[in-house]
This record gives C-alpha cells, sequence and structure tokens, in this order.
C-alpha cells in the first residue's frame, strides 16, 4: 500500500468513528496496522484503535491496544502512547494507575522539562495533592 492510500484509509476510520460507525473504523485500524512500517506510525494507530474499542465498549482489547502501542514506542524514547494510556485509565476510574504511569513518565531521562512538569501535574492532579 503506498502512503497516499494509507493515509486515506486513516482518514476513512476516523470519519467513520466520528460518525458512530466504530465497527467500520475498527475494521480499518485491524487493516492498517500490520501494514504499518515504522512503529511510531503503529503506535499512533493502536492509541486510536485503543480509543474506538473503548466506544465500543471492548475495554480489555482497549487496554491491550494501549499497551502494544507503548511496546511499539518504547525503543524511540517516546511518551505519546504512555500519556494517552494514564488519561485512559483516569477516565475508566483507575487514578492510582493513571498518577503511576504519569509519574513514571515524569522519571524518564529523555522527556522535556515542560513534560515533565505536566506529566507531574497529572499524577499530583489524580493523587488529590
Amino acid at each position: 500500500m503506498e502512503h497516499e492510500q494509507w493515509a486515506a484509509r486513516i482518514r476513512e476510520a476516523a470519519d467513520l468513528h466520528e460518525a458512530g460507525d466504530l465497527s467500520g473504523a475498527d475494521e480499518i485500524w485491524q487493516e492498517l496496522i500490520p501494514l504499518t512500517p515504522t512503529d511510531l506510525d503503529r503506535s499512533v494507530l493502536l492509541v486510536n484503535r485503543a480509543r474506538t474499542l473503548t466506544a465500543l465498549g471492548r475495554l480489555h482489547e482497549a487496554e491491550t491496544s494501549f499497551d502494544l502501542a507503548i511496546a511499539a514506542e518504547s525503543a524511540w524514547f517516546r511518551g505519546f502512547a504512555r500519556a494517552h494510556k494514564g488519561a485512559w485509565l483516569s477516565e475508566q476510574g483507575r487514578g492510582d494507575e493513571a498518577a503511576a504511569m504519569f509519574e513514571a513518565l515524569a522519571g524518564e531521562r529523555w522527556v522535556s522539562w515542560s513534560e515533565r512538569i505536566g506529566y507531574r501535574q497529572n499524577a499530583a492532579v489524580l493523587r488529590g495533592a
């Protein structure tokens, strides 16, 4: 698949999700994820799929998708998927786990100063500080 086709399918999945055709969006995410050659792009698609699965009420699968996204980006010293999983954990009423996720991100030596401050603030709010 060429990049332009791949990008068009992503837009289609996002449009389907927004229109409420969550199953249609998930089918596209499932199609595209194994065709995505770069770890960081695959991580973003896995986060998108996790959001679609959450909207479908398939929370266990959503969490697995977040974990796969984290694994895909971890070699590249990125926190995108972990930050999104932290927010998702908070939305699921799992504030302690979310706070721990943000605290761990704040402790990474590769995060920027401003990211570190934001992650610490998220953790503090979740811990009620």
